[in-house]
């Protein structure tokens, strides 16, 4: 019953705040940058049609397979979307640092040719464009639940032309993965 009350409670205030339901990318993505600072991404359900959310142990599987080279499941890379300053605690090892930033663009590297760069150098291929990107899963990450970046750069990754099948978006973020005591550098 409190459960359930709570629920409704967080439901009422994320509704209040302007946070979309549904699979309306472009309503969801105009919402992102004025998402209150501190305040907790939505619930899972939000993320329809937009990305998948995911957690750490699914993170860490994709990520063990990454380093094995085990490319059965198709080509994964992991993106850290948090800032250069907030990486200084730890970071992912063998993920992409690009940086998704809504309040300065010329921080901001999500961006076609930017990520063409980095996910190619990555993943050592040739891709031309992010929408030629038709057989790679990519999973953003950020500072967890009360930071913005992995849904801004999920947003960002679907404008770009990847389909909501291949944007994941680990919602616990570096956090979670670091509390799970998964491997940090």
């Amino acid at each position: 019953m409190f459960k359930a009350f709570s629920l409704s409670i967080a439901i009422t205030f994320l509704g209040s705040a302007g946070v979309s339901y549904g699979a309306d990318l472009d309503k969801f993505c105009k919402e992102v940058p004025n998402w209150p600072k501190g305040q907790e991404v939505p619930p899972d359900a939000s993320y329809k049609g937009i990305a998948k959310p995911v957690d750490g142990a699914f993170t860490k599987d994709k990520w063990d397979k990454m380093k094995k080279g085990d490319k059965s499941a198709g080509k994964w890379l992991i993106i850290d979307a948090r800032s250069k300053p907030d990486r200084s605690v730890g970071k992912v090892p063998k993920a992409a640092l690009i940086t998704a930033d809504y309040k300065d663009d010329s921080k901001n590297e999500f961006k076609d040719s930017i990520l063409v760069k980095k996910i190619n150098k990555k993943l050592k291929t040739k891709y031309a464009s992010v929408k030629d990107m038709t057989d790679v899963n990519l999973i953003v990450f950020c500072n967890g639940k009360k930071c913005h970046r992995s849904s801004f750069g999920a947003c960002q990754l679907r404008k770009l032309g990847l389909k909501v099948d291949q944007v994941h978006v680990m919602l616990g973020g570096f956090p979670e993965w670091k509390d799970r005591g998964y491997p940090v550098r």
